[in-house]
């Protein structure tokens, strides 16, 4: 992971590469240090190198395996739903379109595993998704636009389940 942050594109990729390969064939490890790999991903997500970028795609997709076949129904032991969500919450915010369009994408991910209902803490970043809106990245809006739909669904569909607090703080967001 250390190394994904070298300057040198061929060290990056060769890293890369590394993971990517513990990833395939060690998923307990994966979940164990889901994490770690989280940040490697939004690492590569950022260099602006087409082979990079490339391993950066499979590796999203991978890890999105690892966690989807992971979750059977139930959250693995292995995985710390609550620590990744504050990742999640953390880089959210950053600047790099890559970056947003990464984590956005994640959060419909998991929102999308029977079983997770990411509607009780959306109002933890809810307001983040708004501004994402206005930034100017065909890609990034898109992206955003489906997660935001999909909550919207959820709240139509679920609306007498939301806890009355929960209700409130995403009204709270959604008037300012």
């Amino acid at each position: 992971i250390i190394s994904l942050k070298d300057n040198d594109n061929k060290i990056i990729l060769s890293a890369a590469q590394c993971m990517y390969n513990i990833m395939i064939y060690f998923n307990p490890y994966v979940l164990t240090n889901f994490n770690d790999f989280f940040d490697g991903l939004l690492t590569l997500v950022t260099i602006d190198d087409p082979e990079i970028k490339d391993i950066a795609d499979n590796f999203d997709s991978s890890l999105k395996g690892v966690i989807n076949y992971s979750f059977q129904g139930k959250l693995p032991q292995d995985f710390d739903l609550l620590d990744f969500f504050k990742k999640i919450i953390l880089n959210i915010s950053l600047e790099n379109p890559a970056n947003k369009s990464t984590i956005v994408s994640w959060i419909s991910c998991i929102n999308q595993i029977p079983g997770i209902k990411l509607i009780n803490i959306l109002y933890l970043f809810l307001g983040e998704l708004f501004d994402i809106l206005q930034i100017d990245n065909k890609k990034v809006k898109g992206i955003t636009n489906g997660c935001l739909e999909d909550f919207y669904s959820e709240i139509e569909n679920e609306f007498e389940e939301i806890p009355f607090d929960i209700k409130i703080k995403i009204f709270e967001i959604v008037k300012s």
